[in-house]
């Protein structure tokens, strides 16, 4: 996969894992009082929110290591040009240039 397919795993990764981590946790503390009794709407969806959450944060983690060994990779996979020097100023160019990329003189 690319670089920009990690990190868009990544970065869903991290804000779903965010976002199910504080909706366990406010699952967890969320209560209602009613007349009688003390009532705990969303607390058996808790642990599971909080466990998936904490999945996702480490899943969007790891995939932001690998985009960035991609992006180590990608850079490293360059093809490397061959480099001429100007004769007037000695500023290097590519192998191709016809002209100096600094001075502008024609490169003999």
């Amino acid at each position: 996969m690319r670089y920009s397919d990690w990190k868009m795993i990544s970065l869903l990764g991290l804000i779903l894992g965010f976002l199910f981590l504080i909706g366990g946790i406010f699952s967890y503390l969320y209560y209602e009082e009613r007349w009688i009794f003390v009532v705990y709407p969303f607390r058996d969806y808790a642990a599971p929110l909080i466990i998936f959450g904490i999945v996702l944060l480490v899943v969007g983690y790891v995939a932001g290591e690998r985009a960035r060994e991609e992006k180590k990779l990608a850079v490293k996979e360059r093809p490397v040009t061959e480099m001429i020097y100007c004769s007037y100023c000695g500023t290097e160019n590519v192998k191709d240039a016809v002209y100096c990329k600094k001075c502008g003189k024609k490169i003999l």
